[in-house]
């Protein structure tokens, strides 16, 4: 599964065609790393994933993956959640036997609660010798809206495309929504698509469409 991408199929299809040697990606909520090997595999040694995952227990196997996988050349792991705002915040967990560990959120409550490093993106991306940006996946459980917060600048100069979730209950969680989500891709002058179960991009997605309960598990943004 780690290897391959057998978890998420439509994604890791559209990852596997459309991700070079050479890209520059992020993927934030790394979890395990189903997403951050595939990406490391694609990108080669030439290019560079940053894996985002604050859970410590998690980190440790997106690590141990990673290094199964003999990807340390070109990926990084870095212990925090990216949000909108530098410093510590409480992450909602999961507990350690539930049946989904990549649950955890800034936003929505889970079993248990525990403190976490948090940067935006801005911030990360000035301390770092950036040069592109060419994918960005985002699988942060209602958390978007305060990631696009930190991130404007960055976006603003590199203009990478977006994989994400849109999940009503928990973009309620932060106090948003799918046509507020959506809104903000538009405001940036990005087209948003559905993902097909092919992994091909298929009919855009437009504000007037999303109904309180809209949801779509995986959602492109691409600069216009």
């Amino acid at each position: 599964m780690i290897a391959n991408g057998s978890y998420d199929p439509d994604l890791h299809r559209w990852i596997h065609a459309n991700i070079s040697k050479g890209d520059v990606c992020f993927d934030v909520g790394a979890n395990i790393g189903c997403v951050s090997t595939h990406l490391a595999r694609q990108v080669g040694n030439e290019g560079m994933v940053y894996c985002f995952e604050p859970v410590p227990r998690i980190n440790q196997l997106l690590r141990m993956n990673l290094e199964k996988n003999h990807f340390q050349r070109q990926t990084r792991i870095i212990p925090k959640a990216l949000a909108d705002l530098t410093g510590v915040a409480t992450f909602n967990v999961v507990s350690d036997f539930g049946p989904n560990q990549g649950m955890g959120s800034l936003v929505s409550r889970n079993d248990s609660e525990l403190k976490v490093q948090v940067e935006t993106l801005d911030n990360f991306c000035e301390g770092e010798p950036m040069t592109r940006i060419d994918f960005i996946k985002l699988d942060i459980q209602g958390a978007e809206p305060l990631f696009l917060k930190g991130a404007q600048k960055t976006i603003r100069k590199f203009r990478p495309i977006f994989a994400f979730e849109i999940s009503p209950e928990e973009l309620k969680d932060a106090k948003s929504s799918a046509g507020e989500l959506v809104s903000t891709f538009l405001d940036m002058e990005y087209t948003v698509r559905k993902l097909t179960s092919k992994g091909t991009v298929g009919d855009e997605i437009r504000k007037e469409e999303l109904t309180p309960s809209y949801f779509a598990s995986n959602v492109l943004a691409f600069p216009r």
